[in-house]
């Protein structure tokens, strides 16, 4: 259920904002990679823990924030205990919102306006 909502609430994120330009697209993309990189790599030597490892597996947080996948067997690393595999949210919505920026763009260049609507509206 948990899931269900997260995924939810990502098709909400993509359908309530929508990014006008390829270049803010690509600033928000290189923007989530710096933060991305730097609270699971970097804030260790900074805070002295994995930030981002130490919230998204806390039970603290119960709501819809990250979707769980059964974890494969016979991994490693600093979350090898925990057992799911984890997604947040931001790593779909982020890349959703350009993909949807290209869908716009595409449905815009259709030739046949029956084929520009239904590139619009699916």
């Amino acid at each position: 259920l948990n899931n269900l909502l997260a995924c939810l609430i990502a098709s909400d994120i993509l359908q309530l904002i929508g990014i006008r330009s390829f270049r803010v697209a690509g600033a928000l993309l290189c923007g989530l990679l710096i933060y991305d990189v730097f609270w699971v790599f970097a804030s260790p030597s900074v805070v002295g823990a994995n930030v981002m490892m130490t919230v998204a597996t806390s039970d603290m947080i119960t709501g819809p924030s990250r979707l769980l996948f059964p974890k494969i067997p016979g991994g490693t690393g600093e979350a090898a205990d925990f057992p799911f595999s984890l997604l947040g949210l931001g790593d779909i919505a982020v890349p959703g919102l350009l993909a949807c920026l290209a869908l716009r763009f595409d449905a815009s260049r259709a030739v046949d306006m029956e084929a520009r609507a239904a590139a619009a509206f699916s």
